[in-house]
């Protein structure tokens, strides 16, 4: 039982990180802190491009999202 502890604490400590780093993606691609090679723009008025671009980097933002949650909720054994 004494050697589960440790990884608990680091399974925490890890999720909450997970988490953490997919609001500050989320945070600095909405200021838009990262320059994207793959949007340019088209000088339409539609959205759907520009949302099409950022779709890569939201994708990975909430997988590593699910992927701190996990973490978080991960029981042993029940």
């Amino acid at each position: 039982m004494k050697s589960q502890a440790p990884m608990k604490a680091l399974r925490l400590i890890a999720g909450w990180a997970c988490i953490l780093l997919s609001f500050a993606l989320v945070v600095l691609l909405g200021f838009g802190a990262f320059e994207l090679p793959f949007i340019a723009p088209t000088g339409s008025t539609s959205m759907i491009p520009t949302l099409m671009g950022l779709l890569p980097s939201t994708t990975f933002s909430i997988a590593l999202f699910a992927v701190g949650v996990w973490l978080l909720l991960k029981d042993n054994r029940r």
